[in-house]
């Protein structure tokens, strides 16, 4: 089930595949962001508090106070693949997947193994998360939807089962969470 589960994930972003990023209400200013972001990690800052190029050259304290784990997975990728384009596309559909897998593992908790592949594939589908990522470019919310997901999983897995390693899931899945 976890490949299909996947899948699913990876199918919200077809359209984009296909017919390219929208340029959405918010997509600009998370790339005025990811640039110098990435710049300053590629200098070897390896949490940039401070964003010298953003705001015309003045500056911004963006991420003392902004979630950066999208952005650190976006800055990875984009290491990785060697343009932006493609690191959005492949981030996008990375966080997709891993949203549509915390769905499938947090209803796996409640429901039998087919019934949380509907779940996972009506949570890729939900019109919310379809909107934060083609209308409202809201990045970083789409990301943590997929982390509060395994956090959801992880607190269900201790109430039933009481295991370490479900403690340091759930350690781990609000650590990126937050």
């Amino acid at each position: 089930d976890v490949p299909l589960v996947g899948a699913i994930g990876f199918i919200l972003l077809l359209p984009a595949i296909f017919y390219g990023i929208p340029d959405n209400y918010d997509l600009a200013n998370h790339y005025h962001f990811a640039l110098p972001f990435y710049d300053a990690i590629a200098r070897g800052d390896l949490y940039p508090g401070w964003l010298a190029t953003s705001n015309h050259g003045y500056g911004d304290p963006l991420f003392r106070f902004y979630p950066p784990a999208f952005y650190y997975l976006l800055a990875a990728i984009r290491a990785i693949t060697g343009n932006w384009y493609t690191a959005s596309l492949a981030t996008f559909a990375l966080v997709s997947a891993l949203g549509a897998s915390g769905a499938y593992f947090w209803a796996k908790t409640i429901l039998p193994g087919r019934l949380a592949v509907w779940a996972s594939v009506f949570f890729v589908l939900m019109p919310y998360r379809v909107s934060e990522i083609y209308q409202a470019a809201q990045l970083a919310e789409f990301a943590a939807g997929a982390a509060l997901l395994f956090a959801f999983g992880f607190s269900k897995r201790i109430c039933l089962y009481r295991r370490w390693p479900d403690v340091a899931g759930l350690g781990i899945s609000y650590g990126l969470l937050l």
